[in-house]
């Protein structure tokens, strides 16, 4: 896989599924290209607690004000790859995003024109907006196996979704551009 510093990515799964761990193995991949990265860590994840303060930062509030304000910075910021830790923490699928959160909106738009990219985590991708999950050409799925988040995902996967349910542990399929490929956990889980 080929992943370039504007792309958009998402990354799904059940609680304890590997998310964090495949999301930290992309940030360093990023880094290690000379990518500057930021990380928007809701969960206040262990594999992050290396990571200098101008890479990662930890919500004072969690609020979608807070949140909505580092968007803004990332916005103006331009050329960075940007991960969001727990985004249905933020985008509710049931509030225009342009209205509800502005510059996650222009981020997820118009981000690749200021050469941003997202990183984007979730638990529950039904409690996600369809706006950023329309605009992810990558797909990390990791075991979902609720009927709602497997039928939103399919969406935008296609049938892909439906092997959700049948992932072991720290397993994953990579989806992009229609195609899809089972992988074993990374480092050795």
């Amino acid at each position: 896989m080929k992943l370039k510093g504007n792309d958009k990515i998402m990354v799904v799964g059940f609680t304890g599924s590997g998310k964090t761990h495949l999301t930290r193995h992309l940030i360093d991949l990023y880094l290690s290209q000379g990518i500057d990265v930021l990380v928007y860590d809701s969960e206040k994840e262990k594999h992050y607690d290396d990571l200098d303060d101008s890479i990662r930062y930890r919500p004072l509030t969690g609020s979608k004000e807070e949140f909505d304000n580092k968007c803004r910075e990332v916005y103006r910021r331009r050329n960075v790859v940007f991960a969001i830790e727990s985004l249905d923490l933020y985008a509710n699928p049931y509030k225009p995003l342009n209205e509800h959160l502005p510059y996650l909106w222009r981020l997820v738009h118009w981000g690749r024109k200021r050469n941003i990219g997202l990183i984007m985590t979730s638990r529950r991708i039904a409690s996600v907006h369809k706006d950023p999950c329309s605009q992810c050409k990558h797909w990390f799925i990791f075991y979902t196996f609720l009927p709602n988040d497997i039928d939103y995902m399919k969406k935008f996967v296609g049938e892909t979704a439906l092997k959700a349910k049948e992932l072991q542990p720290w397993y994953f399929i990579y989806w992009s551009y229609g195609r899809a490929k089972l992988y074993a956990p990374i480092g050795g889980k």
